[in-house]
């Protein structure tokens, strides 16, 4: 037996591995992959994979609990592959099924992360960081067969200490070492390879640990049926963590170590220049030349044999990118992560989704747009049945993942409205989106739908629900809705938390709002958005005493939010306590100042307080005996709905420049940056249009000076006689 200890997706191991298995000839390959991904592995038509690609292992009977093995070119799982096929021989999947971490019930318990224990172990032997010293000591090198005999012994020395593992290590080292066995009985196999993660090769021996415990501990494993299949895959997603330790910070950059290795900078170079000039960047053929010799300079100052990933990149950084950041993030989005997409040629005809989402692409005249990957801003108007069902289509693919369409942000018209403006775009990160949906269901509409309601049961938090229900009814997932109804009241019940009953109640109005446009009956929606608005209503005006800046902020614009949605029922009973709870917000002086400014604009604007009263309230509010930054406060609030007000009525006017004028310097120091903040929410042009109207004021209505220039606001500044009068305040801000 040959034991062969790799790191998964190490292009190291992966060069080493394949010039070990050539010399070896084993006559069996036993792999660390799990068990039930052997279906997927024996009807494997070699010459139509191209990696990237996944081995993906979901339950039938419950597809949101999947599991994605990734695979590339310097995947050394990828090179037994290649090795058993092209050679004939057996390749044996030998890890745990993934059908027992598919049950929560059943699962062994993870009480440790591996690989922070690894990270102990280096850090013992004087290794501070683990995974810089494998990747320099074993990736970046070449290296002779025996390095698999090194890291045996390491590991075994390593892994001595078997209190330190977590449950599920030690069950799944046991479900190893038992297929080991196993094969082992096997008079036919006369050489076997044993490739795994390097952790845990040194406790693989069938006599490492007696077969009777071993058993005993696999006796508490339960396994559901799993299905396996291929789908493609691309760098993007290898780079993020997945499986078997995917996340390789940089797959394009493995895969020329790979190839490669260190030895050839010049190339690695001339690739980079390469994508640069496709992105219309110049570089001459001098700057490739004087980067590869700066790079090698470089590793002979270090005493290095080669150039290490820190010298190319310094290289780069100083010759070709002349220190331009840009030009480094290009690379590495472009040739470090890599733009590879994998192939599972008629692997593909398998998932019976893409050929509905390409025969609804067709019916709907977008297919040309999936094949050249061109973008088009494409107009629907929703009162067509065929745009309708486009807006579905298109809503129903981001539950997928897959967002080959998203609504403009440029677009004029509401979401709630007869006309979207959607922008497409496809990208083949979307292929592999689409094939993980596939696991839910053979059509996208099926696939959509089973993913919302398996998140009915997942994320009963009220506002995740809200959201989950609205963007159904967009994607015309009209059955689940249904279904989500119950949850949803039993939700709206339990919870007295404002910062979510309200968003909460927004949500739901947007949707009833939906009701003729999407086709669907919003009447169910109304006892819920009643019962919420009422409470609501009752209990908003004690949420607004006692709090400070941001909490007022928030629920300022949440009482905004409230507005908007009550005006959308014409129902008398809800308008009448909505009008009931300002009014006590209002009239309650413990009201943040904030507040009160904010529901003194808006009983204004209802007519419910009449002019007389609301010059009483401003006098009241910026001359008492509050301090001036609750004055400002009071002004902020008063003013988050814009200036018109002031343009029709030259009081309120003064009144507030009256207020700016009488503060002392300490005060107008004090409230200005909110002062500031106040008229900074207004357009640019109802500012100049109010600078200019307050020029126009006589002094003697207004009790202040005219404005200044800002040579000598700044003068004033500096002797402390501060400008106190709104134009001051306008001045800077244009």
């Amino acid at each position: 037996m040959f034991y062969l200890g790799i790191r998964h997706h190490g292009p190291g191991s992966a060069r080493a591995l394949k010039a070990a298995l050539v010399k070896i000839k084993p006559d069996v390959i036993l792999v660390e992959c799990p068990a039930d991904a052997s279906p997927a592995l024996q009807k494997l038509l070699i010459d139509q994979i191209s990696p990237p690609t996944a081995i993906a292992i979901y339950d039938p009977k419950s597809p949101g609990q999947s599991l994605f093995y990734p695979l590339t070119v310097f995947s050394p799982e990828w090179i037994s592959i290649l090795y058993a096929f092209e050679h004939g021989i057996p390749l044996i999947p030998i890890d745990l099924p993934s059908g027992a971490k598919l049950q929560p019930k059943y699962a062994p318990k993870q009480t440790k992360n591996e690989n922070n224990h690894l990270d102990q172990l280096f850090r013992s032997a004087g290794i501070e960081e683990a995974e810089k010293w494998w990747d320099r000591q074993i990736e970046e090198l070449n290296h002779s067969d025996e390095l698999f005999h090194y890291i045996f012994e390491l590991m075994e020395f390593w892994r001595s200490d078997r209190e330190e593992e977590s449950d599920t290590t030690l069950v799944r080292e046991a479900f190893m070492r038992e297929q080991i066995r196993k094969q082992l009985t096997k008079q036919s196999f006369q050489t076997m390879a044993i490739v795994t993660g390097a952790y845990h090769i040194g406790v693989l021996r069938p006599d490492f640990i007696n077969r009777k415990t071993d058993k005993e501990l696999l006796s508490k494993i339960k396994t559901s049926k799993t299905v396996a299949s291929w789908i493609p895959w691309t760098y993007h997603r290898v780079s993020q963590q997945s499986g078997y330790g995917a996340g390789v910070k940089y797959p394009g950059w493995y895969q020329h170590l790979f190839h490669y290795g260190y030895r050839h900078p010049d190339r690695w170079f001339a690739q980079s220049a390469e994508v640069l000039r496709k992105k219309e960047i110049k570089i001459p053929p001098s700057r490739v030349i004087d980067s590869t010799q700066l790079a090698l300079a470089l590793a002979r100052v270090r005493g290095l044999q080669y150039p290490g990933f820190n010298e190319l990149k310094e290289a780069f950084e100083a010759c070709m990118a002349d220190n331009q950041k840009a030009y480094w993030e290009i690379i590495k989005k472009e040739l470090l992560i890599g733009s590879e997409f994998g192939s599972v040629g008629s692997y593909a005809n398998e998932h019976p989704i893409e050929k509905d989402f390409i025969s609804r692409l067709k019916a709907y005249r977008m297919h040309a747009l999936v094949k050249k990957k061109e973008q088009k801003s494409k107009k629907l108007d929703l009162r067509i049945s065929k745009h309708l069902e486009i807006s579905q289509f298109l809503n129903q693919l981001h539950f997928l993942g897959v967002f080959f369409g998203r609504l403009s942000e440029d677009a004029t018209s509401s979401i709630s409205s007869f006309s979207e403006m959607w922008e497409l775009q496809w990208s083949e990160e979307f292929q592999v989106s689409l094939m993980q949906g596939g696991i839910y269901g053979n059509t996208v509409y099926s696939a959509a739908r089973a993913i919302v309601e398996e998140a009915i049961l997942t994320q009963p938090e009220l506002n995740s629900l809200t959201d989950l229900l609205l963007h159904s009814l967009l994607a015309g997932l009209t059955e689940p809705v249904k279904s989500m109804l119950p949850t949803l009241k039993k939700e709206v019940s339990l919870t007295d938390d404002f910062s979510k009953l309200i968003p909460a109640a927004t949500t739901l109005t947007t949707a009833c709002k939906y009701g003729n446009i999407r086709e669907y009956d919003s009447a169910l929606l109304f006892p819920i958005v009643h019962q919420l608005l009422v409470r609501i209503c009752i209990g908003l005006p004690s949420q607004c005493i006692n709090i400070d800046a941001s909490y007022a902020k928030k629920t300022q614009g949440q009482l905004e939010m409230l507005h908007s949605t009550i005006n959308m029922f014409n129902q008398k009973e809800l308008q009448n306590l909505w009008l009931d709870a300002l009014t006590s917000i209002n009239q309650n002086e413990m009201s943040h100042p904030l507040l009160l400014g904010f529901t003194t604009r808006l009983l204004g604007e209802m007519k419910i307080i009449s002019q007389k009263e609301l010059y009483l309230q401003f006098s009241f509010a910026l001359m008492g005996k509050r301090k001036a930054s609750d004055k400002s406060l009071w002004i902020e609030g008063y003013l988050s709905s814009g200036l018109l007000g002031f343009f029709y009525d030259k009081k309120l006017l003064l009144e507030i420049n009256n207020f700016i004028h009488l503060l002392n310097p300490q005060e107008f120091l004090e409230v200005l940056p909110i002062l500031r903040r106040s008229f900074s929410h207004s357009s640019q042009r109802d500012r100049s249009r109010l600078f200019n109207l307050l020029t126009k004021i006589d002094e003697k209505d207004s009790g202040s000076p005219a404005a200044k220039r800002e040579d000598e606001v700044l003068q004033d500044i500096d002797k402390t006689q501060l400008p106190k009068d709104l134009l001051a305040i306008l001045y800077p801000l244009g």
